[in-house]
């Protein structure tokens, strides 16, 4: 929802909702079609993107229009860190979560690449990196053109950057819903193949986990979470969206990192899921009240539906 609600902002921000809907209907389709063509349309996305971010890290380095930073002096900019609140930068880590979240997605593909125990690993890994790299050189040129006090005082750093090269700055937009099309498409990719899982597994209907016979994709599960994807933006707003979707995706990550701690008993493997669900759980609960509320009440809807459901079936199971 939040993804598809900043490309309609983008791209048309007095109605963002319909332009929305229409980019799930479309990449929904893509998808029915087979991993293949959602891989090659990703292809083409992230080329794009990732030329127009070194296009403009590069003008912003060397173009002579646009001034390097006059930083305020460090004392300040380390007396304004000091006295933030912790509260503060914890909600901020929350919203931006889920941005970060992508490399994840790569994992709901294991049924349909080849050798995925180590395909997977080695595309998450190369994906980490190729993102430090390249988020690192546009930092560089970030806090070079507003040094680290201005940085920190930017909404939209890579737009405001580039307003005196209005060139580059419709390249940024362009970028930027292109990044929107491209995230949308792997969320949606690996929604539905989550669903059909589930369904496989008999947590969710049974007719979720069919597989189309020609394109081999659970096109049942697609073609859902499409319907509902598109329902819910009809009821929602961004910032709401983003709110909700950040805590969703950091309940998750909170039992992704309680389900590990339990798949090694030796203390040295216990580390890092200990550290996981720590951070996680504190991230997501430094949200706006509101949000928790809400997330606390649907998974404990969901919890109910699914314990009453699997008692129901081991009830009629017996009988």
């Amino acid at each position: 929802m939040a993804i598809a609600l900043t490309f309609g902002h983008y791209l048309y921000p007095n109605n963002p909702k319909v332009l929305a809907v229409v980019a799930v209907t479309a990449l929904t389709s893509i998808n029915y079609f087979g991993v293949s063509k959602s891989t090659r349309v990703t292809k083409w996305l992230v080329s794009i993107i990732v030329a127009i971010l070194v296009g403009v890290t590069v003008v912003i380095l060397t173009h002579p229009s646009l001034p390097t930073a006059h930083n305020i002096p460090s004392s300040w900019a380390l007396r304004e860190i000091s006295t933030s609140q912790a509260a503060g930068i914890l909600q901020g880590a929350a919203f931006m979560f889920f941005a970060f979240a992508g490399y994840a997605r790569i994992a709901t593909l294991g049924e349909e690449v080849k050798s995925p125990q180590i395909a997977i690993p080695r595309a998450i890994s190369r994906a980490l990196l190729f993102t430090l790299v390249l988020y690192s050189l546009i930092a560089i040129a970030l806090v070079h053109h507003f040094g680290t006090y201005g940085l920190a005082q930017t909404t939209a750093a890579l737009a405001e950057a580039t307003t005196g090269v209005p060139l580059a700055h419709t390249l940024v937009r362009c970028a930027a819903i292109t990044a929107a099309l491209g995230s949308l498409l792997t969320i949606i990719l690996g929604i539905s193949r989550t669903t059909f899982a589930m369904a496989r597994d008999g947590n969710l209907p049974k007719q979720l986990a069919q597989v189309h016979p020609r394109y081999h994709v659970p096109h049942i599960a697609e073609i859902c979470v499409g319907i509902v994807t598109c329902l819910l933006l009809l009821l929602t707003d961004l910032h709401f969206a983003i709110g909700f979707s950040a805590f969703a995706v950091l309940v998750y990550y909170t039992i992704a990192n309680a389900s590990a701690f339990t798949l090694d008993a030796r203390a040295s493997s216990r580390i890092l899921p200990v550290a996981g669900f720590i951070g996680c759980l504190a991230v997501a609960l430094s949200l706006p009240s509101s949000t928790i509320k809400l997330g606390v009440t649907l998974l404990g809807v969901a919890t109910l539906i699914w314990s009453l459901t699997h008692y129901l079936s081991s009830k009629s199971g017996r009988g």
